[in-house]
């Protein structure tokens, strides 16, 4: 997927790219959360991919609009952002395992959480901003 989602992202922009994605794992998650059997199974891969697809977005938009002085310093904040949020992940997981049995509510939490993505992907400016800027 990050192959392809490369590929498109000489095609397409980013900013659409970044929504499709973001929209995608919203819709995927909540499709989890109503899923069970092989039917979750399917849709959780299809959520990876989504996932997956959205790293080469993210990377492309720090290198390409990030100073080259300050590039390697928000790559840095990004893996620590990433691992940060990994350790929340597991006590989220485990909290809500425990309260529920179940993952019903967390593919819910997850697909809120990641609305905020889609919002935030929504207000990037667009590509005809962009060249303006640049010019």
């Amino acid at each position: 997927m990050q192959i392809v989602i490369g590929e498109l992202l000489d095609q397409i922009p980013a900013r659409s790219l970044l929504l499709v994605i973001a929209l995608g794992q919203v819709i995927f998650l909540i499709l989890a959360s109503m899923a069970s059997g092989w039917w979750l199974i399917l849709v959780l891969v299809c959520l990876m991919f989504f996932t997956f697809g959205q790293i080469p977005v993210n990377d492309w938009l720090i290198g390409h609009y990030a100073a080259d002085e300050w590039r390697s310093r928000f790559y840095a904040m990004k893996y620590t952002l990433g691992l940060s949020v990994a350790t929340v992940a597991y006590w989220l997981i485990a909290v809500v395992h425990d309260n529920t049995g179940e993952f019903t509510l967390l593919y819910l939490i997850l697909a809120a959480v990641m609305s905020l993505s889609v919002i935030a992907a929504w207000f990037m400016p667009g590509t005809q901003v962009q060249q303006e800027a640049l010019a």
